[in-house]
């Protein structure tokens, strides 16, 4: 049962986690994105120094052109033409190479300090996104530590470190609905020390809260971990022990009553208890089959102390000692 109810909880710890890493990396995306238009932006202005300088080209080979004509129309022999020719062709070709060098060295650099810009605000960000997800994480680790004390504090008797009467009401419910729903069988025992009275009157309240933590701990150490254990009021406890009903529960009880009679508590010595059990049956509630198990211990306490007894018309005989 405690598996069952923590797995809720470790779904809705995954999945707020999961959310929180989605909406960093959609930050990180968005990022990305929006380097690549800034990228797509520059590349556009460096698109349009491109083409200035492909103007200033142009205009540097008419401005040649026009040279040449003029040169040539002032020289009268062929040889000096084909000279003059030569010379504008050299002209030429330097302007090209030399324009064209000028304009391959730019948009390299242009491109690579684009890509650098890019990749470098894209890797800032995922460090930058990192941080925040590590300390948001441990902040949220931290609260919820603190959560989980307080509610623990909140659901734990504080003498016995059993489950006090809030948490008992939870999953008492859990276990009902679970019943109605799916048709689970489940009992209660609610168990009673024997003249408790007697330890505080004779030995002290101290000695007596000192039997009440022994007791604690025998019934934690030897009953399942599905069961739930907790103080119901002053020396009464209450078991919620999941899939058992009837003789099964009856067995369980009696072994937790021959557990403390045989047990010698260093104090007092010797303690019997009585209880009085109820098992889920249909249209039950929480208030009938407490009241159930209640009439039972009644009948224990009557029946002469130090016995289980089945609070039900069918139930089986007791099994005192």
């Amino acid at each position: 049962m405690a598996s069952e109810k923590k797995s809720p909880e470790s779904r809705l710890k995954f999945k707020n986690s999961f959310t929180r890493r989605l909406f960093y990396f959609a930050a990180l995306a968005g990022i990305a994105v929006l380097m690549l238009v800034l990228s797509v932006i520059y590349t556009q202005n460096l698109s349009r120094e491109l083409t200035d300088k492909s103007t200033q080209l142009s205009e540097k080979l008419a401005a040649e052109k026009q040279k040449f004509l003029r040169e040539t129309v002032e020289l009268n022999d062929a040889h000096n033409k084909i000279v003059a020719t030569t010379i504008h062709f050299d002209r030429v070709d330097k302007i090209i190479k030399d324009e064209d060098l000028l304009i391959t060295d730019t948009y390299r650099s242009q491109l690579k300090t684009t890509a650098s810009i890019s990749l470098l605000g894209i890797i800032l960000s995922a460090l930058v996104v990192i941080f925040i997800d590590r300390k948001t994480s441990k902040v949220i680790s931290g609260y919820e530590s603190r959560i989980n004390e307080l509610e623990g504090l909140s659901t734990t008797d504080k003498l016995t470190g059993l489950a006090n009467r809030l948490k008992l009401d939870e999953v008492f419910n859990y276990e009902i609905n679970k019943a109605l729903r799916h048709g689970n069988s489940f009992s209660i025992l609610l168990l009673d020390l024997d003249r408790f009275k007697n330890i505080n009157d004779n030995f002290g309240n101290e000695v007596g809260d000192m039997v009440l933590q022994e007791t604690a701990q025998l019934l934690k150490n030897n009953l399942r971990k599905t069961d739930t254990i907790g103080r119901w009021s002053g020396e009464e406890f209450l078991i919620i022990a999941p899939e058992i009903e009837n003789e099964n529960a009856m067995m369980l009880a009696e072994k937790i009553r021959k557990l403390i009679a045989g047990h010698y508590f260093t104090q007092v010595g010797t303690v019997t208890c009585s209880i009085g059990i109820g098992s889920f049956s249909d249209e039950d509630s929480r208030e009938s089959m407490t009241e159930r198990a209640d009439r039972a211990l009644h009948a224990a306490k009557d029946r002469g102390r130090n016995r289980a007894v089945y609070g039900d018309a069918k139930a089986p005989a007791d099994l005192a000692q």
